[in-house]
Order: C-alpha cells, then structure tokens, then sequence
C-alpha cells in the first residue's frame, strides 16, 4: 500500500510521488485531460437541451402571448408620463450670462450647465453651414471670447434661421451643455422666437358658433357676416405683420445706436467714418445712419478729439492735419475747427517734421525747407524747422 505522499502508477504498478504526472519508470501520464472531461459534460449538455427545445419553444411563446399586453400598457403609460413633462426655462439675457462668467467662471458653470434657458439677446454670427448661431448683449459691449453660441438641432430651427437678420432681438430656449471660461456657452436649442412675435392666445382658431337660426334671413346674415370676418381678419394679420416689421427696425437701430456710442467712447468719428463702421459690424445702412443721427454727437468736438490724437503720433502742418480729417470723413467746416483749435504750436510741429526727415535721409538746408513747404507749411514755419534741426 502506497504511503499518503505515494501513490501507485497506474500502468506499470510502480510506487511514485503523489504530485507525479508522469511516471518516471514507464513514462505513462498519470493524470486524465481536464479538457476531455470538460468537452464530455458540455456535450451532455447540449443533448439535453435538444430534447427539450420542443416543449420548450411552446412554452416561451405562450409566456410572449401572455406578457405582451402588460408591455404593451407601460409602453403607453410611459409615452403619456412623457407627453405631460413641461420643461420650464429660467429667463436670463446675453449681459447676465457673459457677466456671470466673467465674474467666476467656476461659479457660472455650476450655476447654468445643463440648465434648460430662455435667453434675450442679439442675434450676432449665423454660420454659413447652418450649424450654430451666437448671441451678443443687449447693450452692445464687445464680448471678445467669451459668447454664446446656439446649435441648431433640427431643419424647423433652420427654416427660423433663414428668416432671421444679424442685430436682432431674439430668444433662444434650449440646454446649457457647456460652460467655458474663454469659448462661453455652449447651447443645445429647443426653439428660436424673434423679438415682437406675438404668441397665439387660448382662443386662436375658435370660432363662434351662433345659435341656429330657423329663418332664411338669419341664414343670409350669417352668409354675408363671414367675408367681413374674414376681411377683418385679415387687416388684423396686416396690422401684426406691419408692427412685427417696426419693432424689428426699431430693435436694430436701438443695437446700432448702442453700438456707435461705444466705438465714440473708446475713440473719435466723422458722421461718415462712424456710419461705415457700423456698416462694417453688418447693420444694414439704413439702420446705421438712423443709429449716428439720433446719438446727436457734436462732429466738430469729434474732428478735434482726432486732430489731437494725429498730433500725439506724429507732426502735421496745419494744412495737412485738416487734410488728414477731411480724409477722415469730416466736413471741411469740421476739419478746419479741429486745426484750428487744437492748440498746436506749428513752428514746433515743422520742428519735429524735419527732424523727422533727417532721422531717414540726409538734406541740405534749402532741401528741407523746401520739403517743409511741401508738407504744407508756411515759408516761414519752413525756415524755423530746418534752422533748428541743425543745418
């Protein structure tokens, strides 16, 4: 008898190590394959399962039969549980949203990310590929990086799109998806409203159903009362339509002007200058002309402003600062103010022309002279230049 760490070889009959798989006298494997015994209880299995697919098959399809309409009352009870859910948006406009952000932008992210909004603003970018449109601020400011951008979703919202105009008054309505510190927002949108669409009240499409009438002349009074109502109707469409049109020139000119008061705060305009730039920003002209004409800026405190400005970046003769301005779209009366009461000394101005010149060639003191003049100054004034220069 083998000890309990020996065990007999079940070939040649010889006492071996226990843990032996290979008998060292016979050479014979001394364990059975894993994998056969495997493949054999695999193979039961599947025999099994043959027999029995009949009665099986029959049985799963009456529990389908049967299960079926129990399915077929959640489908239902969840579609109408859907239809019921109202997604309620936070009103907010473009100015709160792009100061929010630039206030902390940690905090702006935690506050409107995947949030459902309505948000007031003006129309800016619409991308040529039909993908997104950008809001800008009620008041106009230049938000630089930081904007708004909407994604259109469906070929509904790009039909409202097309409709639209650059410098509108809009409101979108759809998900915060992101929230950046330098790209802004990013909006999934659910609808797009133009400012002064007026929304269908409760009894739109009603009509008023008079009590029969049982004399052929009631019968012809109500014949005769539906062309009016129908012409009455359709001045009121006209009357929509025509105030929808006003406050949409009125809410892009009201953009325009806080625009031009912008650019005039941040730096100086002729009339024409600030006309063309805000034709620049894509308001129509109209618009931009309306915009400068109603801000009542004083043209002339304008030319001097930018009189002063040429001043400080290099010398002018007095003719030839006025026809700088003039070159800047002001009115000879306008350049001629600007000049004139700039305060300039132009003695010193042909100074600083003619050191100018001999800081990038070299002349002979009638050639600088002469030169002076050519920039507009007087003899004089000439003279005094090239004399002080050094030559």
């Amino acid at each position: 008898m083998a000890s309990k760490k020996m065990k007999n070889c079940k070939v040649c009959g010889q006492e071996i190590a226990k843990s032996a798989k290979v008998c060292p006298y016979c050479g014979a494997k001394q364990k059975k394959s894993k994998l056969l015994i495997v493949l054999i209880i695999l193979g039961v299995l599947v025999l099994i399962g043959a027999l029995g697919s009949g009665g099986s098959s029959d049985s799963s399809s009456d529990k389908t039969a049967q299960t079926a309409p129990a399915s077929g009352g959640s489908a239902a009870e969840e579609t109408e549980a859907a239809a019921e859910t109202v997604i309620e948006y936070k009103d907010v406009d473009v100015d709160t949203l792009i100061s929010d952000l630039e206030d902390n932008a940690l905090a702006a992210s935690s506050t409107y990310r995947d949030q459902y909004l309505a948000i007031h603003g003006i129309l800016g970018n619409i991308d040529s590929g039909g993908d997104y449109i950008s809001l800008d601020p009620l008041n106009g400011g230049l938000t630089f990086l930081s904007s708004v951008q909407c994604y259109i979703r469906t070929d509904e919202q790009l039909e409202v799109v097309k409709t639209l105009k650059k410098n509108q008054e809009i409101v979108v309505k759809g998900k915060v998806t992101s929230v950046g510190e330098v790209l802004g927002y990013s909006i999934d949108i659910d609808s797009i409203e133009p400012m002064g669409t007026a929304e269908s009240g409760s009894g739109e499409g009603q009509e008023e159903q008079a009590a029969p009438e049982e004399t052929a002349a009631a019968d012809h009074e109500e014949e005769s009362a539906e062309p009016a109502a129908a012409e009455e109707e359709s001045e009121a469409e006209e009357q929509e339509a025509e105030q929808q049109a006003e406050d949409s020139v009125s809410a892009a000119v009201r953009n325009a002007e806080r625009k031009a008061q912008d650019y005039l705060a941040f730096t100086h305009f002729s009339r024409s200058g600030l006309i063309d730039q805000l034709e620049y920003e894509g308001f129509d002209t109209s618009d931009a002309e309306a915009a400068v004409d109603s801000i009542q800026a004083d043209w002339n405190e304008q030319a001097l402003g930018k009189a002063e400005d040429y001043l400080d970046m290099m010398a002018f003769s007095e003719s030839g600062l006025k026809k700088q301005l003039e070159y800047e779209g002001f009115t000879e009366e306008e350049a001629s103010y600007g000049a004139e009461n700039c305060g300039a000394d132009w003695n010193e101005q042909a100074v600083k022309k003619a050191k100018d010149y001999l800081d990038m060639m070299s002349f002979s003191h009638s050639g600088l002279v002469d030169q002076l003049e050519y920039e507009g100054f007087t003899s004089e004034q000439a003279e005094y230049g090239a004399s002080q220069s050094g030559i």
